[in-house]
């Protein structure tokens, strides 16, 4: 689990950068484009003399989420001049679902939602997060007749299984999310489509406990609950890596946060990047809060 939290967080740092240069995009003329140079666009509420800033945040407890929850528990956001509120999600489809009513202003989440909050609601991408093919998982019980079988689908060692195995088996899944996404990529590694298995949609967190409970000859999963199968002893006989695709996951505004609120956009953002910079070699700091 160390290994993998040390990873996302370095990931997180690293697109941070690309992040940063996008977060601008939304709406040049508010002051703040932190690519410009200009002294607005690189000072935080705080250091600007700015009052009243506030945000609402949309996350999930999963690795995107850690740099918010930090910043929260430790008073790095109220420090930079911002009130936040986090509002917290099992995933992407709830957050749109919030979203549209017009509960929160920014937040992050996988490609797949953010595509759709884009087609329904105008939203904006302001940056790419973590890569989101580390974490998703795909795991069955020790004595699934796919956990018996690696190596047989050519190109992709670390998929487990052949067509025959999967076909037909009942998956809990997450639809319209990432590890959907990932899902769909491992299907066609093997030549399968969803229409060759029985794909069953539940939020990750019921789903973890749906498998335990015994539904399902297939589970998908993205951490904390992944770290919880491993500790379970199920078998990850895919992951996103091992399909072979790549899709991040997305930091996103809402409409009207771009037009009414830029300042607080931006310092959250620019406030989340700053807490990923002083986490990147902690790693026993991260696990802490992560667990």
């Amino acid at each position: 689990m160390k290994r993998r939290s040390k990873k996302l967080i370095s990931l997180l740092v690293a697109t941070g950068l690309l992040a940063g240069s996008l977060a601008g995009c939304g709406n040049s003329d508010k002051g703040s484009d932190p690519s410009s140079g200009s002294e607005a666009g690189t000072e935080t509420g705080a250091e600007a003399g700015a009052e009243n800033l506030s945000i609402v945040v949309s996350h999930q407890p999963y690795s995107h989420g850690l740099p918010s929850y930090i910043g929260e528990q430790e008073g790095t956001f109220s420090d930079a001049g911002l009130d936040m509120e986090i509002l917290w999600f099992s995933g992407g489809n709830t957050q749109n679902e919030a979203l549209g009513a017009d509960e929160w202003e920014v937040g992050a989440y996988g490609s797949a939602p953010a595509i759709a909050a884009g087609v329904a609601y105008n939203a904006r991408i302001i940056g790419i997060n973590v890569e989101d093919s580390v974490s998703i998982d795909y795991f069955v019980r020790p004595d699934s007749d796919i956990a018996q079988i690696q190596g047989e689908v050519e190109g992709y060692p670390d998929i487990y299984g052949n067509a025959d195995t999967w076909r037909g088996k009942t998956i809990l899944c997450a639809t319209s999310t990432s590890v959907h996404f990932g899902l769909v990529a491992t299907l066609a590694k093997l030549g399968l489509t969803q229409n060759d298995v029985n794909i069953v949609h539940m939020d990750v967190p019921s789903a973890y406990a749906a498998f335990k409970a015994g539904e399902g000859d297939v589970v998908a999963l993205w951490d904390p609950q992944s770290y919880q199968a491993e500790e379970e002893g199920w078998v990850r006989v895919s992951c996103g890596e091992a399909a072979g695709e790549e899709f991040p996951t997305i930091f996103i505004a809402s409409e009207k946060a771009i037009e009414e609120n830029w300042d607080g956009v931006y310092t959250w953002l620019k406030t989340y990047l700053d807490i990923c910079d002083e986490y990147k070699d902690d790693n026993e700091g991260q696990a802490q809060y992560l667990l």
